[in-house]
């Protein structure tokens, strides 16, 4: 045996050169320090020698990819290399290994990992474009010119130039590949990928591919997908030696109890890059079927004559296939219609025949829709008309461009768009047709006329006619209120849309009324004139309160620079102050009335969904930009609220749900606030508030507010108002108060007495109606947890606060009331009546049981008058030295601001 030491530099070495397989070719430069063994017998030196040692790799390649830095430790030893360490790294790539690798004989039993963070170095390899971060793991297994990798890998965020965008992928393998040839692929693979935005734009929430792979370049198995609430399930086979073909030998729809299944036994569909081919395809469900036969060219090719597909249904109920497609449309009737399609999908070339009969739109009957669709030339002309019982209701003729209805970029651009031309007439027609347009919008009624025609090019449509709505009605479920006796006369002319009259009435018929014009060219709405009054009108009536407002506004200037003026008077309003935080803070239960959540566990807004939906959703278009419009905002209103709006809440907390509580809340305040806001900034608000009545809880114990307190609205952005509001509960005599003060962002309490008390003994008094000289060892330890656990209000003020928003009152508190060693339960309950008139009644029960009405209306801004009784055993029993209850009463009181 010889033996030698290595040291020194290696340019451009080739494993293929020492019999490598020619997946691995490279060029590899570094430094080497080796110890190399060699026989005696040159016959037998090259197979009988052994060596060992450390390759730092200086830029290199290896398997045809770019290395900047590398290092590869280990022993070669008969056509083997066992590996130490294995660390290469690249552009967005590192590879790490070890184990027994066989390179010219032997069998390998070795483990690697690779991190890349974006893959599109496996373009060599598939033929297409790849973006995006994976991970890979797995295992080195088999002979050397046979080898078997077995290996899992995730990835974020892939793009593939013909598959879409992937949000996540996941996938198994389990490769063998003879003579390292990627070609000869065959071993069993399954990939799931979530959030799959295909390269056309339809979307996948999840797809499964499980079956096995051969010669790389075609899949046998299944391909399952889950969209919204469909699950798709088919047995398929593919194929991308030439160009893709996909052969669906079997599939299913589902969702819930209805399924759709294509029929394996009728026919055959096969998808290529090219063309979708039916061969007399059924897709059936119970007794219905969809008939699909023939070709339609989708994308590059020449036309032969073959190409021409025809589509049939036949009598199909559409309630059962509104139910299954998540509509949500409330369609219901019988369907037949044919198709017959030519040419290519982006210019398509045919006539489609409809016939409805024994419609109904959310119980709105509809006899009959028939007419049909011809399709050519970039446009689809329509010749169609709806018949209610009593005559025909809507008919629809003219040119329709399609650059105008469907997906920039789907439609041949050598072919020129038509310009519209169509008449919509209709008679008096029940607006329950329209209700699936306006999915957020319920309990529609009414009647439209209509007589409109559209002109113009594909995008820039142009629109003449009047529409008129008469004894209209809706409901906006989300703010809680509705309208009825809806009555409109819109006219429209290709530069001007005038409202010559909008009146809507709420639920108590006060009035909103809308007039004015809109300049319009191109889909875009240009110069505003809008006067917008209303009386009373009940602008939200839900968990976040109710308010009622007269108001007169004029919206002028245009689109991109509009201005709102006027004024704003709160005629009656309820605030749900706690919710209203926890809308800002972005709850989504927040508007749900608790006594209308779900179940525990149950999920009330599907986030997953719904941001999947929003990301594989295409935006829509609109007639203006909603955020340039509010952007370029210029807005001075004036807002009175004149001493009625009440103000309420439960365990209020303005930092956020896991900040500190305030306590509960119910307070009457008026004042005038000035809102103004300049384009491209944030609304400014200035006034102030001033307290009227109304209590406060604190520790569970309830408190006056004090009359004269103020909110200061100081124009602050973002706002942040400062507070001194004072509340007052009286304890054997003792006045205690709480005053709040600060920052709504940072608020402060601060306690005090009529008599020279500190903060200590306020606190003691608050909660256990004594000093703290008169607390045992154990109260005075833990002050704080007695009073958790004393305060009967804890219990109380969430049953109050229930109850309040169920019977729809404006005051409803539950407490337990002190005198002697006894304690007995009391209920309040108050209701602002009108704009001057308050009214209070308050019930203690037990022993020395009490009734109290109190009475308070307003007879000018510095001038109230207060009257209340009280009858029962604690009218006379409930007395202490600085406090009494008087069976009647009445009180002249003047309030003065200084």
């Amino acid at each position: 045996h010889n033996t030698a030491r290595i040291v020194g530099a290696v340019l451009g070495f080739d494993p293929v050169k020492v019999g490598g397989p020619d997946a691995l070719a490279g060029s590899m430069n570094g430094a080497l320090e080796l110890s190399v063994e060699w026989r005696d017998d040159v016959a037998e030196m090259a197979s009988g020698m052994e060596a060992r040692g450390t390759w730092r790799l200086t830029p290199s390649t290896v398997a045809h990819e770019p290395v900047d830095r590398g290092v590869i430790s280990g022993e070669w030893r008969d056509g083997l290399f066992n590996a130490q360490t294995i660390d290469l790294e690249g552009p967005g790539l590192h590879v790490t290994g070890r184990g027994r690798f066989a390179v010219t004989k032997g069998v390998s039993a070795a483990t690697f990992e690779m991190i890349a963070t974006d893959v599109h170095s496996l373009e060599p390899w598939t033929g297409r474009v790849i973006h995006g971060a994976a991970t890979a793991r797995g295992e080195l297994r088999g002979a050397f010119d046979a080898p078997r990798i077995i290996a899992s890998g995730e990835s974020a965020e892939i793009t593939d130039s013909e598959l879409g965008r992937l949000t996540h992928v996941a996938a198994t393998i389990d490769f063998t590949l003879p003579e390292w040839e990627s070609l000869k692929t065959n071993g069993p693979l399954r990939v799931q990928a979530s959030g799959w935005t295909s390269v056309g734009g339809a979307v996948a929430h999840e797809v499964v591919f499980d079956g096995r792979l051969d010669s790389w370049t075609a899949f046998r198995g299944r391909a399952d997908g889950r969209f919204n609430e469909i699950l798709a399930e088919t047995s398929i086979a593919a194929d991308w030696a030439n160009e893709l073909t996909v052969d669906v030998a079997a599939a299913s729809l589902t969702r819930g109890a209805d399924q759709w299944r294509l029929d394996p036994s009728a026919g055959r569909l096969r998808v290529t890059s090219a063309r979708v081919i039916a061969t007399n395809v059924r897709l059936t469900s119970g007794a219905q079927s969809i008939g699909v036969d023939g070709t339609l060219l989708i994308g590059a090719g020449d036309l032969t004559p073959a190409d021409r597909l025809t589509a049939s249904a036949v009598n199909l109920d559409l309630a059962p296939v509104d139910r299954f497609l998540g509509l949500g449309t409330g369609v219901s009737g019988r369907l037949t219609a044919t198709a017959s399609l030519a040419g290519r999908l982006s210019d398509p070339r045919g006539r489609i025949v409809l016939n409805a009969r024994d419609l109904a739109v959310r119980g709105y009957a509809i006899t009959s829709v028939n007419g049909g669709i011809d399709l050519g030339a970039g446009a689809a002309t329509v010749d169609i008309a709806m018949r209610q019982p009593n005559g025909v209701a809507f008919k629809a003729l003219g040119r329709v461009p399609l650059a105008a209805i469907l997906p920039a970029g789907s439609l041949d651009r050598s072919v020129p768009s038509p310009d519209w031309d169509v008449n919509v007439v209709t008679d008096p027609v029940e607006l329950k047709i329209f209700a699936p347009l306006v999915p957020k919008v319920d309990e529609i009624e009414g009647q439209m006329i209509a007589d409109v025609r559209i002109v113009g090019a594909a995008d820039r449509p142009r629109i003449t006619g009047t529409v008129a709505l008469a004894d209209a009605a809706f409901r906006i479920p989300s703010a809680g209120i509705g309208f009825s006796k809806v009555t409109a006369d819109i006219g429209f002319q290709p530069d001007l849309v005038t409202v010559r009259k909008f009146v809507a009435r709420d639920k108590h018929g006060h009035p909103l009324t809308i007039t004015g014009e809109l300049a319009v060219s191109e889909l875009q709405v240009g110069a505003l004139n809008v006067n917008v009054e209303a009386d009373r009108l009940a602008i939200v009536d839900n968990a976040i309160g109710s308010i009622e407002l007269s108001a007169l506004l004029q919206l002028s200037g245009d689109v991109w620079h509009p201005k709102l003026t006027g004024n704003i008077e709160v005629v009656n309003g309820r605030v749900e102050v706690d919710r209203l935080l926890r809308v800002l803070s972005g709850d989504p239960l927040a508007l749900v009335a608790e006594l209308n959540l779900p179940p525990e566990g149950e999920t009330l807004v599907d986030i997953r969904g719904d941001a999947a939906r929003a990301a594989g959703g295409a935006p829509s278009r609109t007639v203006f930009d909603s955020k340039s419009f509010l952007s370029g905002l210029d807005a001075e209103i004036r807002i009175l609220a004149p001493d009625n709006l009440i103000l309420r809440g439960s365990r209020i907390r303005p930092g956020g749900k896991d900040s500190w509580s305030l306590g509960d809340l119910n307070v009457t305040v008026g004042g005038e606030l000035t809102t103004t806001r300049r384009p491209g900034g944030a609304p400014v608000v200035v006034g102030d508030v001033t307290t009227i009545r109304g209590t406060y809880s604190f520790e569970g114990k309830r408190f006056e507010i004090q009359r004269g307190g103020h909110i200061r609205f100081n124009g602050d952005v973002p706002m942040n108002p400062s507070f001194d509001v004072r509340g007052v509960r009286r304890i054997q005599g003792v006045e205690a108060r709480v005053d709040v003060r600060g920052r709504l962002s940072d608020p402060t309490l601060q306690l005090g007495s009529n008599l020279p008390l500190d903060e200590a003994d306020v606190l003691s008094m608050i909660i256990f109606n004594r000093p703290v000289s008169q607390l045992g060892e154990t109260q005075r330890a833990d002050l704080v947890g007695a009073a958790a656990s004393l305060a009967g209000g804890f219990v109380t003020s969430p049953l109050a606060s229930k109850l309040s928003q169920e019977l729809d009152l404006d005051l409803l508190e539950l407490e337990t009331v002190t005198f002697g060693q006894n304690v007995a339960p009391r209920i309040r309950i108050g209701q602002q009546v009108g704009n001057r008139l308050f009214v209070q009644f308050a019930q203690q029960f037990g022993p020395q049981s009490l009734s109290e009405l109190t009475a308070e209306y307003q007879l000018a801004r510095f001038l109230r008058l207060q009257a209340n009784t009280a009858q029962g055993p604690g009218s006379r029993a409930q007395r202490s030295l600085m406090q009494r209850t008087e069976r009647f009463g009445l009180d002249l009181i003047f309030f003065f601001n200084y």
